[in-house]
């Protein structure tokens, strides 16, 4: 049997095959929907297909991307928020799976990021600017400089 184009495919098969390679938003399926030009009627159909099946889930999204930004990524609340935003999770919902993660936890992931990334010669500003690049917030920054370069002071702004 020949293999379907995605072309071929009917909305409800579209996203089925998106959703086979990544764990996708609501948001991110409609928006590849709409530039398919299906009406939306038709993709909240689909949709709610996908979702009485369990198959879709921005719950899970959010819960796996903050899991990825909390061990492999190394990131930031504010970075991993604004991924979510962006991916369309509700700005509530962002900030409440944010909010279980606690300011030691916080501090150790950025303290492990300066512990990885950085060389013995490298000072406090550069291990801010990458901090900050990761998305960490300004307390969090501080004491992780205070706890790598001991009582250095000054301001990051």
């Amino acid at each position: 049997m020949s293999r379907q184009r995605q072309s071929d495919l009917d909305p409800f098969e579209l996203c089925v095959s998106w959703l086979k390679s990544s764990d996708r938003t609501e948001h991110e399926l409609k928006q590849r929907l709409k530039k398919r030009g299906v009406d939306e009627a038709t993709a909240d159909q689909a949709l709610g297909r996908l979702k009485e099946l369990g198959w879709l889930s921005d719950d899970r999204v959010v819960q796996r991307e903050v899991e990825l930004a909390r061990t492999r990524k190394g990131q930031g609340k504010l970075r991993t928020r604004a991924q979510l935003l962006k991916r369309g999770i509700d700005e509530d919902q962002a900030e409440k799976a944010l909010s279980e993660s606690s300011e030691e936890d916080e501090l150790a992931r950025a303290e492990a990021v300066l512990n990885k990334k950085l060389k013995p010669d490298d000072g406090p500003p550069k291990a801010a600017r990458l901090l900050a690049s990761r998305g960490f917030e300004e307390e969090v920054i501080r004491s992780a400089l205070e706890s790598r370069f001991g009582d250095w002071e000054a301001p990051l702004g």
